[in-house]
């Protein structure tokens, strides 16, 4: 009975021995797995933020192209048609082109383009630029370009594109709701909105707003 007691005894203790040791172990494997995994969680976080950085300066890249582009667009087809329009002539896109000489003369109540006599003087033509467009864009370009119908309706163009994308961005759902306050309806705001990338105010059409595709997406 004592012998059995005994060897009872030293396999309690063995046993003891094993589970302390195996407790250690243990342990020790937790610390080096908690360890592994927050360096895995450190270089996760830099491995995203690499990728993030990586990404913007792709968007930078062509975020610039696009302006590029847009401003050749504008410079080249968009903004002589603009200019027609505003001076009574046919609506953009009506015609693929419209003959930058025909801005001089400007065009009749029919939309017709008037006889290269009865063109204005350049003080009326420069008057009447003023009158549409008004005179800070002329401050503004004064000694880059000569000032004409075509500069002025481009400027127009890029100053609205600038003042809707800044106003969206900035939008917080609240009073500053993404719409810009229109001092006037331009042919510039109008061919927005026939394209579909801007819309007014349902209740004030002295209010446009970009389209906001993101946010469809997103809902």
């Amino acid at each position: 009975m004592e012998e059995r007691l005994r060897k009872e005894q030293k396999d309690l203790h063995d046993a003891n021995l094993i589970q302390r040791t195996l407790e250690g172990r243990i342990s020790s494997l937790e610390e080096v797995i908690q360890e592994r995994t927050q360096k895995l969680s450190t270089q996760i976080a830099k491995d995203i933020m690499r990728d993030l950085r990586k990404k913007k300066a792709n968007y930078d890249t062509d975020t610039v192209k696009l302006v590029k582009s847009f401003n050749k667009f504008i410079d080249d087809h968009l903004a002589v048609m603009l200019a027609a329009e505003e001076l009574g002539g046919p609506v953009v896109g009506e015609f693929l082109s419209v003959d930058e000489t025909n801005l001089e003369t400007g065009f009749n109540t029919q939309g017709k383009t008037r006889r290269l006599k009865d063109a204005q003087s350049d003080g009326k033509r420069q008057r009447r630029i003023d009158e549409i467009w008004g005179q800070r864009y002329e401050r503004d370009q004064k000694g880059k370009e000569p000032w004409d119908e075509k500069t002025a309706a481009a400027a127009e163009m890029r100053e609205l594109t600038e003042q809707l994308l800044n106003s969206l961005v900035e939008a917080d759902g609240g009073r500053n709701d993404g719409y810009v306050e229109l001092e006037r309806e331009s042919a510039a705001a109008r061919f927005l909105v026939r394209s579909k990338v801007a819309h007014f105010h349902p209740k004030d059409a002295r209010r446009l707003r970009l389209v906001d595709f993101g946010r469809d997406l997103d809902d």
